[in-house]
């Protein structure tokens, strides 16, 4: 009888919707949706440098987030510099104050969005289905550096 009743429990319990989780970090927090796993976990090194890599349990989609300083560069100076190392295929474009440009690796296409503000950049890169992608960058919220937050 015990080992009916636990696997009863198991069977309700599997039943269940999995939560998603809320990842904070000093500077931002965003929403990872429960059909979604952590490919490299968040870290944050001593210099205030934040990443992060998730992936759609789909292998259909992916988000890598990099926080940091933005050391006194622009936006659009940020975007120049880094668009070459996040494999852009064109020239980075402002749109409503942040800047975006087209990737490419392995043949897989994507998208990434950089904003900054009060001393911060984020730089959002959406691979594989970047709509998908798209509705978890619409969940980042900062209270503190609101600029870095994409539109």
């Amino acid at each position: 009888m015990r080992s009916f009743l636990l696997v009863c429990t198991a069977i309700l319990v599997l039943a269940l919707p999995a939560q998603g989780a809320e990842v904070d970090c000093s500077y931002f927090t965003i929403d990872i949706p429960a059909d979604w796993q952590t490919v490299e976990a968040p870290a944050e090194d001593e210099d205030g440098l934040f990443a992060a890599v998730f992936g759609n349990n789909a292998r259909t989609a992916s988000l890598s987030l990099v926080s940091g300083s933005s050391e006194g560069k622009s936006a659009k100076e940020l975007a120049a510099l880094l668009a070459p190392s996040a494999g852009a295929t064109e020239e980075p474009s402002e749109n409503v104050g942040q800047y975006g440009f087209p990737i490419a690796s392995n043949g897989i296409n994507g998208f990434c969005i950089l904003t900054a503000g009060n001393g911060r950049f984020l730089l959002s890169c959406m691979n594989g289905e970047v709509p998908v992608a798209a509705r978890i960058v619409a969940t980042i919220k900062s209270a503190k550096y609101p600029e870095i937050v994409p539109k």
